[in-house]
């Protein structure tokens, strides 16, 4: 079976006038088989600034949205993000500060994959995850840790760029 495992986070104070990160992977027998990362700015969006809930909303919905049909069926998805974890739920209803775009994409991967979504204890240190056990008690994941390394990268460059960019 396959597991979802995704991240989302901004470039620097939430909520951010620059943009947002996020990253996702698919992982079957304790590998990645499919992943990626990207920035999101707010002109992407239509809105004055990305937060973190929005990203990491995203990261779970590009997820889900890149599931070939033979890894949907029981696929669980997981996220470090309370927020997230609720709005992929049938009766949500509040999206606040989403774009009816993106929350209606979220409905249709809801209706359509009836997702079970895992709520992970986020940046563990490495005897929780040894342990496979957060401050919280909420389990913890390597590939969770993946996916916050990945977004932490796609930053990284994108405010290595812009600031090369503004040298010129």
């Amino acid at each position: 079976m396959l597991s979802i495992f995704s991240d989302g986070g901004v470039l620097g104070r939430n909520p951010s006038t620059a943009g947002g990160t996020w990253a996702w992977c698919h992982v079957r027998d304790d590998e990645i088989v499919r992943s990626a990362s990207g920035i999101v700015t707010p002109d992407e969006i239509g809105l004055p600034t990305v937060t973190n809930n929005l990203t990491e909303l995203l990261a779970l919905l590009l997820a889900y949205e890149s599931l070939p049909a033979e890894d949907s069926e029981g696929c669980v998805g997981h996220t470090d993000s309370q927020v997230t974890m609720f709005r992929f739920r049938p009766k949500c209803k509040k999206y606040e500060g989403v774009p009816s775009a993106l929350v209606n994409r979220v409905k249709a991967v809801v209706l359509r994959h009836q997702p079970k979504i895992v709520l992970l204890g986020g940046h563990p240190s490495q005897a929780e995850l040894r342990a496979g056990m957060g401050k919280r008690g909420l389990p913890c994941s390597k590939w969770n840790c993946w996916c916050d390394d990945a977004c932490n990268k796609r930053a990284k460059a994108f405010l290595r760029s812009a600031a090369e960019a503004s040298e010129i």
